[in-house]
């Protein structure tokens, strides 16, 4: 039996469009990979920056906190005392509050106070809907001239959250508040 070159060519168009249609569909397939690989980097970095925001927001805080107690008392406060070593839950409309010696975890249902919440205007604060974002500072007195007034507060806010694939994640800030006004003369 002979086969005739027609007969040969037949087929080939089929082969060639299921090739060039396998070609194209791998590369689009890169390109939806990549796209959505860089949305998903795009979502984590806008929630660092909020992140991040919220820990800086928990330090200022803590340091009115600081500023108002001393204008009335010359020194720091019983507020900030009673803190002392504690994880508290910190506000800009409550300051520092729910001071718990534990550190809480990244559990809803455990650690309520702690979730920040967005109002209707996209702020963030206590009223509002929840958000991923939960927010501690913890306290610490540190005396370096072991006198009897305390020489330094060291503030570590965090802010932690679960992101995409169920990722627990936070940012850690710290600063030092001196109390230089209670050095004796």
């Amino acid at each position: 039996m002979l086969i005739s070159k027609e007969d040969n060519q037949k087929g080939q168009l089929m082969v060639e469009a299921m090739v060039a249609i396998s070609l194209l569909l791998v590369g689009m397939m890169g390109t939806f990979g990549v796209l959505s690989q860089s949305l998903g980097l795009s979502r984590l970095t806008v929630d660092q920056y909020i992140a991040t925001n919220l820990a800086s927001e928990g330090i200022e805080v803590v340091k009115n906190v600081i500023d108002a107690e001393y204008v009335s008392q010359k020194t720091f406060s019983n507020l900030l005392v009673s803190a002392n070593d504690k994880f508290c839950s910190v506000n800009y409309d409550e300051g520092l509050a729910n001071c718990r010696s534990t550190e809480p975890k990244l559990n809803k249902q455990n650690s309520r106070n702690f979730l920040i919440k967005q109002d209707n205007d996209g702020m963030y604060g206590s009223e509002g809907e929840d958000t991923n974002f939960m927010r501690y500072v913890f306290i610490k007195f540190e005396d370096i001239d072991h006198d009897e007034y305390t020489d330094v507060i060291k503030v570590e806010s965090r802010v932690f959250w679960v992101g995409r694939g169920g990722i627990d994640l936070d940012v850690v800030l710290a600063d030092r508040f001196y109390n230089w006004r209670s050095a004796p003369l």
